[in-house]
């Protein structure tokens, strides 16, 4: 595998993360809609700023995310 095709598995692999969180969020928001807000800022956020931070939930960054991973790739 290249570093190229690397980063492209890689990228890949944090969209079916993000499918998968959005999964969640659409189980939760139907049995458990009280929870769902929590969830979003706690464990939900923790995975997105590990990843992407797509929903920009991490402020000053104090730790490496996939993203800085695959700029280094």
């Amino acid at each position: 595998m290249t570093r190229t095709e690397a980063i492209w598995r890689l990228e890949e692999l944090a969209d079916e993360i993000y499918e998968k969180l959005e999964e969640m969020k659409a189980i939760l928001a139907e049995v458990a809609p009280e929870e769902l807000e929590t969830a979003q800022r706690y464990w939900m956020a923790h995975i997105d700023g590990a990843l992407l931070n797509q929903e920009g939930w991490v402020g000053a960054r104090s730790f490496i995310t996939l993203e800085d991973t695959i700029e280094a790739l």
